[in-house]
């Protein structure tokens, strides 16, 4: 019994350690000029606020993202050429 409670309470406390990071917090902060790219009003968030991310990380987000046409087959590669 004392074991098993033993080993509960170290499962309970390495929870602590095994959850994930704040999301939009920044960890460790990217060199000059990187950082003014990450992080342009320099509030160590990725996220428009330090609220993190909620719902969308591209309309959250205070990286100007650029969206690209998807260009991949939806057929055999080789009736394109």
């Amino acid at each position: 019994m004392k074991k098993l409670s033993l080993i509960l309470l170290f499962l309970w406390i390495c929870q602590f350690f095994l959850e994930a990071q704040i999301p939009g917090i920044i960890i460790k902060p990217a060199s000059a000029p990187g950082r003014a790219v990450l992080d342009p009003n320099g509030d160590g968030y990725t996220s428009s606020t330090t609220a993190g991310f909620s719902t969308n990380d591209v309309t959250e987000s205070e990286i100007q993202f650029k969206q690209f046409v998807n260009a991949d087959p939806s057929a055999d590669i080789l009736s394109w050429i």
